[in-house]
């Protein structure tokens, strides 16, 4: 079947992952997750901006409200993750932010330091973005910036 020039057909979407390496509770774990960018499926994108825009709205304290966000978002972009690793995972909040900014969907989307052997391209290359250009709520827990791009 001919298609015409400029037409996407099915095997020419490419979906972006990168591989995501941590421990829990003395367990090692390796699950893949979304790259947010051209290469993430819409349903992905949608479901992150309904848990962003969800935080965002909420009448909860700030920083349950957060924590509530980073473990839905982490669910979202980590398919293969527990509602009980998700929990685990949030409650440290700097390792969750680490993952979603490794993962393009937090703060600045710029991935070149490969320092943090925990988290991992699907090279195998650690890459983790200087600490120097993360940005995150203040204390207030204002809404991450990951949508604005």
């Amino acid at each position: 079947m001919a298609t015409s020039p400029g037409v996407l057909t099915l095997p020419d979407i490419a979906y972006e992952k990168a591989t995501v390496r941590t421990t829990i509770n003395g367990r090692s774990l390796s699950l893949d997750g979304w790259v947010r960018g051209p290469g993430c499926p819409a349903r992905v994108v949608a479901e992150y901006a309904r848990k962003h825009h969800q935080f965002a709205v909420s009448p909860d304290a700030p920083n349950a409200a957060y924590i509530e966000f980073l473990t839905d978002a982490l669910r979202v972009v980590l398919p293969d993750l527990t509602p009980e690793d998700a929990d685990a995972i949030a409650g440290d909040e700097a390792r969750a932010e680490s993952i979603l900014r490794h993962l393009k969907w937090f703060g600045p989307q710029a991935v070149e330091d490969d320092e943090n052997p925990e988290v991992v391209s699907e090279d195998g290359t650690a890459t983790m973005p200087p600490s120097s250009l993360i940005s995150l709520p203040t204390s207030g827990a204002s809404a991450p910036t990951a949508l604005a791009g």
